[in-house]
């Protein structure tokens, strides 16, 4: 039956890898962050006139390795982050499989938690939440090790270094660390406690030393990161974060329900008890990120969803085992009854799953081949229009800033003459109903700007690229 499993999962694992290929080919369009991430990548194997350097490190050094090897390539960066995605998966599955005994319906859990559209629709993304949640769950999947175990000290070392990293690749998963932390000093483990927080400083080391040559302070990425995220976002409800977990969940949402009864009343009988096990450890690391993104990250985007989305589904096989225990008492009829029912409900959700996944991908299909930036790309590159270490200004700058490799400034404030002094740009490039806010009055007002070409899809993408009036312009 073991080896049975194995073949099916590996199967599993083969058809995935297929799939994130296909949604490579069919979504050609980067995304604005993972052209910041390549941008930053390039930074370390050749000359790159476009960085944000106050992003998280890690993703963009792992791509660069990669690249040494397979020079510069969006290809090679995005089957890295299928890569990440299927290790997700796999210690997904591990993990299951060490809390549940190696039950059968683990197998249909990793299934789900792999097809659920906020997983499929960024993992093939050059973003840092599919890398920060695989190397989260290693670092979890290497506690329970440890903790089974009974205290072998590789785990636990193992545990600090994938939660370090996990951190380097998304600063908000310090607090996977210190929930590690916590439980250990809740358990008084002092010997597992030293070796992780030797393992953790000494694999985040390399940064602080990194921020302190560099910048003078050892924090200044995760510092300005946050200022930036303060300053650049604006605040959106509470409720919206709800429907993200919702919509991800959908049809589970009914063993979630009677998982987080099941899941709370074992962590008072624990606590009562004081006998501490990893659902202790769990509640805490979920308990701490839910309140972080509900209440003190400003923009409640769905892919926040993936680094807690394991977590739900857990405390939903817990739903499933308790509603099993709970209909054990009926006999007959009814009982089958029921059990048809939870077996219904787990397919149904599988199948509005791959649907949804169907329909999202399929909706943005026509937009990816016939878009508006594509055309103005295209334009630019066969007008020669730019050259490597030109400057532009832009509302939607890191696919034009990473393409052609240039020096790319945002539209900020109202006087846009007062920018083009400023920066002297060769471009500047307008997209409507997307990117930064722009004072449109100052684009209408200016006499700097020659409109070059105007380009728009049927997907209501609108770009203009405007040339500057020498003959207008008093820094020429």
């Amino acid at each position: 039956m073991k080896g049975e499993k194995i073949v099916i999962f590996s199967v599993f694992i083969i058809m995935l890898f297929l799939l994130g290929l296909w949604l490579i080919k069919t979504n050609p369009l980067l995304l604005w962050d993972e052209n910041v991430f390549l941008g930053n990548a390039r930074s370390h194997v050749s000359i790159s006139n476009f960085t944000e350097d106050f992003r998280f490190p890690l993703l963009e050094y792992i791509i660069a390795s990669v690249w040494f090897f397979t020079g510069e390539s969006v290809f090679s960066a995005r089957i890295l982050s299928v890569f990440f995605y299927l290790l997700s998966v796999l210690t997904f599955y591990l993990i299951m499989n060490l809390l549940f005994n190696k039950e059968k319906k683990v197998i249909l859990f990793s299934t789900l938690f792999a097809i659920t559209p906020v997983m499929l629709y960024w993992s093939f993304r050059i973003y840092a939440d599919i890398l920060s949640m695989a190397l989260s769950l290693l670092a979890i999947y290497f506690l329970i090790r440890y903790e089974q175990s009974k205290n072998k000290h590789v785990f636990i070392i193992l545990a600090g270094f994938f939660s370090s990293m996990a951190f380097l690749s998304r600063f908000a998963l310090a607090i996977l660390i210190f929930s590690i932390f916590i439980y250990l000093i809740v358990k008084k483990d002092k010997i597992g406690l030293l070796l992780f927080t030797i393992s953790s400083f000494l694999s985040i080391l390399p940064w602080l030393v990194y921020n302190w040559f560099n910048y003078g302070n050892i924090l200044w990425d995760l510092l300005y990161y946050q200022q930036g995220i303060n300053m650049w976002t604006t605040w959106q409800p509470i409720w919206k974060e709800i429907i993200n977990i919702a919509s991800s969940l959908n049809f589970i949402l009914i063993l979630l329900i009677p998982g987080i009864f099941f899941f709370v009343k074992k962590i008072v009988t624990e606590i009562k008890k004081r006998k501490f096990t990893i659902f202790s450890f769990l509640f805490l690391y979920l308990g701490l990120s839910l309140v972080y993104y509900t209440f003190f990250v400003n923009l409640k985007d769905e892919r926040y969803i993936i680094i807690m989305l394991p977590f739900f589904l857990i405390i939903s096989f817990l739903g499933l085992k308790y509603t099993e225990k709970r209909i054990s008492f009926l006999r007959g009829k009814i009982k089958r009854i029921f059990s048809i029912i939870l077996i219904f409900l787990l397919l149904f959700s599988f199948i509005f799953l791959i649907n949804m996944d169907i329909f999202r991908f399929h909706s943005n299909s026509a937009c990816q081949k016939e878009n508006a930036l594509f055309h103005s790309i295209d334009y630019i590159e066969k007008n020669l229009l730019l050259s490597k270490g030109d400057i532009i200004i832009s509302n939607y700058w890191p696919h034009y800033a990473y393409y052609f490799n240039v020096k790319a400034y945002a539209i900020w404030g109202s006087n846009l003459d007062e920018k083009i002094k400023e920066y002297n740009p060769k471009l500047v490039i307008l997209k409507e109903h997307d990117g930064t806010s722009y004072d449109e009055a100052s684009f209408n007002k200016s006499t700097n700007l020659v409109l070059l070409q105007n380009f728009s899809d049927k997907c209501d993408n609108k770009i203009k690229i405007y040339t500057i009036n020498i003959s207008t312009s008093s820094f020429s």
